[in-house]
Order: C-alpha cells, then structure tokens, then sequence
C-alpha cells in the first residue's frame, strides 16, 4: 500500500505539473517503455531505461543488483509453491508489468524519479528469494558463513547508499558552492541582490537552510519564474529542448528567457549571480549585463564561478 501511495502522488503531483509544459507529451512517447525494440537505436534507448529503472540499486554496486534481481526472481517462484504467500508475490510483478504496459502506451514517461517504486518491490521479492536459501542452507556448518555473507553485502550496499542519496553528498556540501555561499554571507550589503539562475536554485536553497517548497522566510515558490523574493531574483530555465532523441539534452539558448532575467536584474546597481552545474545560459547574460554595467568573477571554485554586477548609473 505504502509504495502505491507513492506512486500515486509522484504520478500526481509531478506528472500533472510536467504534463502541461512545452513539448511534454512529445517528449514522453519518446521515452515510453520499448517492449519489442525494432532497431539498434531502440535496444540502446531500451538499456537506457532499465537502467534508470534499477537507478538506486545500480548506483550502489552492480554485483549487489544481480543479486537482488536473483533473490526476486526466486521469491517469485517460491510464490507458486507457498499458496499463503503467492498473492502478494504475485501482485507485485505484475504490479511493475503494468506499470511498464502503461508506460508503453505513453501515459508517462521512464524517467528515474517516477521508477523508484520498482526498486522497493524488487526487495519485497528478494526478501521472499532470501527466505527459500534461508529454508535450504540454513544449518550448523552454513550458518556462520551464511551469516557473514549477507551482512557484508547488506552492510557495504547500505553504506553506498548514504554515501550516494545524502543531499549533503549530491550537492557536495563544502565544496561545490559553498563557497559562494560564504562569500555573499561575508559581503552581501542590505542594498545588494542576489540572482539565482533556475538549475542553481535547489543548492542555493539548500545550502541557506531554506525547504524547497517554503524557500525564503516562509514564502512559498508557486509564482511562474522568474521571481522576486526578498533579496533574491530566482531565474527561470534559459535553455529550451528539442525533444528529438530519447534521453538527450540537445537544445539551444532560450534568448526571450534570458532577456526577461536580464530585465529584472538590471533594476537594481548591485547584482551577484548565483549559478551551478555550468547552465548554459549564465555566460550569455554575463556577456548581455556587461551592456549595462561592469561584472566582476568575485569566486571562482569548482567550475561554478559568482559574478558581481555593478550597474552604470
């Protein structure tokens, strides 16, 4: 029940925000579940997706997916043999087949976000698997290798995983903007703004302390980007996408989005720009700002440069 609860809000809430954005729908029959692949192309896209499918567990280690994948496999045909046990061993692979069924006729799309259910069935299965091995090996000589076995493979797959899924480790805490941060805490004046271009908004908030869905003393992100909150001019997407090619980033520079950026920058004589993971965008509005003032590179660490806009008055 837990894992159709998420699903169904993860479909919900994130589907129904996505469904209506430019070239989504295009997009989605692009990356819907290839049952019978009917080129190379398709065989690559069809890894692809299994891929982000198992994404938690293949970010972990490869030899401890198989064996999870091994563990289900055999809790399923155990679920033949033990009637007690077979409704619930059942309902959950076809559970997933359905899901991929649905997928395939473009009701949404494989992406790892909305997959990650399929990943917790998989260790509900393997649980089942775990307890056939357990029922047949389980015995005075076995038990203490036995034993050993699976608390190393338990153990090293839990400790990849807070070391993959903690955000302090996703956003590289320390490292990849903090010193940004730093610096804008050590020299932001009251008359100072802050622009966060809309890729670096997720670490900009989480490196202030700020929730997500609350990000700046209580007011809630649910306006249309660009937007002004206190201090901050929070950015919307510069690039736009062709949705020509199944996972794929090809797209150009979105010049009406960098223009509308630019518009509320350059309302004010004192602007940092805040950005992360090299968006494309951020160069072409530095190169766009120098028209109306100077920019100065006051950070320059980890690839994700801070820039100072002083207006010309």
């Amino acid at each position: 029940m837990i894992v159709a609860l998420s699903f169904a809000l993860n479909y919900i809430n994130w589907l129904s925000s996505t469904s209506s954005n430019a070239g989504a729908p295009d997009y989605w029959k692009l990356v819907k579940f290839i049952f019978i692949p009917s080129s190379i192309e398709d065989i690559k896209t069809l890894k692809f997706m299994l891929r982000e499918i198992i994404l938690p567990f293949v970010s972990i280690d490869y030899t401890f997916t198989f064996t999870l994948i091994m563990f289900a496999l055999l809790g399923i045909f155990s679920a033949f043999k033990k009637k007690e046990q077979s409704r619930i061993y059942i309902i959950i692979p076809f559970s997933i087949l359905l899901a991929l069924i649905a997928s395939s006729m473009g009701f949404f799309p494989v992406a790892a976000r909305l997959m990650l259910f399929i990943p917790m069935e998989i260790m509900i299965l393997s649980a089942a698997g775990f307890d056939v091995i357990y029922d047949k090996c389980w015995n005075e000589k076995t038990m203490p290798v036995f034993a050993v076995l699976v608390f190393m493979l338990g153990s090293v797959a839990f400790r990849r995983c807070l070391n993959s899924f903690f955000p302090s480790n996703v956003y590289m805490k320390g490292s990849e903007v903090a010193a940004n941060v730093k610096y804008l805490k050590e020299n932001l004046t009251p008359s100072d703004k802050i622009y966060v271009s809309r890729y670096a908004i997720p670490v900009f908030l989480y490196e202030n302390k700020y929730s997500y869905i609350e990000p700046l003393h209580g007011e809630a992100l649910t306006s249309k980007l660009p937007l002004e909150i206190n201090n901050c001019i929070l950015g919307q997407s510069t690039r736009k996408y062709y949705f020509n090619k199944p996972f794929s980033y090809d797209g150009y520079t979105d010049m009406n989005a960098i223009d509308e950026d630019i518009s509320l920058i350059v309302k004010y004589p004192s602007v940092y720009i805040f950005s992360s993971h090299n968006e494309l965008g951020v160069p072409v509005i530095i190169e766009k700002l120098k028209n109306y003032g100077t920019v100065q590179e006051v950070v320059s660490l980890h690839n994700n440069p801070l820039y100072h806009f002083l207006r010309k008055d």
